[in-house]
């Protein structure tokens, strides 16, 4: 089994809590894919800089598919 992650949405943001293969569990913060607007876990985001202070956030999945 592979690992999967819920989205908890907090009063303070989202926070994914990650069920790793080993059993234990990982808290990370949650950002959601500026292309289809999905949460994902920080570490699955990719961070495209379109300049100094600013940046675009896609998920693997609509990065290769070239959105």
């Amino acid at each position: 089994m592979g690992e999967m992650h819920i989205i908890k949405d907090t009063g303070k943001g989202k926070v994914a809590v990650i069920f790793k293969r080993d059993g234990s569990l990982e808290h990370q913060q949650a950002f959601a894919c500026e292309t289809c607007h999905k949460y994902f876990p920080e570490s699955q985001l990719i961070t495209t800089w379109l300049g100094e202070d600013d940046a675009y956030l896609e998920c693997g999945e609509c990065r290769d598919a070239g959105r």
